[in-house]
């Protein structure tokens, strides 16, 4: 993934791994990946997609999900 396109970066509770909006294509999606930049992994694929935020125990991860005009809250 392009990281000069990234925004919205959200570190783990713990530290390792960082949330982020990946922008490609004008599509924008939630990515996750290693402390070290290394391990990039898409976690959304519909392009409306922003504002990333663990849960506190960094379990599960939540975000924006803006299909169909409005935005709704999803936690994967």
């Amino acid at each position: 993934h392009n990281a000069g396109c990234a925004y919205d970066a959200a570190w783990s509770p713990d530290g390792a791994h960082l949330a982020y909006v990946g922008r490609d294509n004008g599509k924008n999606d939630i990515w996750v990946m290693d402390e070290d930049g290394a391990n990039p992994v898409r976690v959304t694929t519909n392009g409306w997609c922003r504002s990333p935020a663990w849960s506190a125990d960094g379990s599960r991860l939540g975000y924006l999900d803006g299909t169909g005009g409005s935005f709704d809250f999803w936690m994967v």
